[in-house]
């Protein structure tokens, strides 16, 4: 079946998402949304608020990625939250 990547991946597809932003992506993610075409971009490597990443987005400053920027289960935190995130 696949880890949480490719979990989410599913969703995203079968919701017929064009971009995801994302801010650690494993191998196993990477290709599941290349292989559905979807475009992957990534925001900065700091914590962000959601406010944040979406003015980027909007502003044009986040990049494209296709390839993985973190190993293989490297979000399995015990349920102990979203690296790169934070709530304010």
């Amino acid at each position: 079946m696949g880890g949480a990547g490719v979990q989410a991946t599913q969703i995203v597809g079968n919701n017929s998402a064009n971009i995801v932003i994302v801010g650690f992506l494993g191998p196993n993610a990477a290709n599941a949304l290349r292989a559905l075409s979807i475009e992957i971009l990534h925001f900065l490597d700091k914590i962000m608020t959601i406010k944040e990443v979406l003015n980027h987005y909007v502003e044009g400053k986040l990049q494209e990625i296709s390839s993985p920027n973190a190993p293989s289960h490297y979000g399995m935190g015990g349920g102990r939250g979203q690296r790169g995130i934070h709530n304010p």
